[in-house]
């Protein structure tokens, strides 16, 4: 009974050797990195996270990024005018479609979205 469980373990062995065309290889976990180098990223890190330097003329002024960033505005492609006269088209018109794409973006963005201003005739 033994040999037999043996001869069948030998056969199974051999199938998948033969099954088995790429190696398995073992991927490291990153590029290792040179200490020279990493002393250098580190400082750029740091130096960058810390404050900015801003140059006007001949004085510099260091500038904490600790500032809270303002919201850039969106500025929608229709004229509050063009938004209503597309708003009152039929659904087949591409107004209407680009004016619910405002509207929708009005609603996401609410007060940082802008209609674009009006031209001047």
């Amino acid at each position: 009974m033994a040999a037999q469980q043996e001869q069948e373990l030998s056969l199974i062995k051999g199938l998948l050797a033969r099954l088995e065309h790429h190696p398995v290889v073992e991927v490291t976990k990153g590029p290792e990195i040179s200490p020279d180098l990493k002393s250098y990223i580190e400082r750029v890190e740091t130096e960058g996270e810390s404050a900015q330097t801003i140059v006007i003329g001949s004085n510099s002024v260091k500038v904490a990024k600790t500032q809270p960033k303002s919201q850039p505005s969106i500025v929608l492609p229709l004229t509050p005018t063009q938004y209503t006269q597309g708003m009152k088209a039929s659904v087949a018109d591409s107004i209407r479609w680009l004016a619910i794409w405002c509207l929708r973006l009005l609603k996401i963005y609410g007060h940082r979205a802008v209609f674009r201003p009006e031209p001047n005739l």
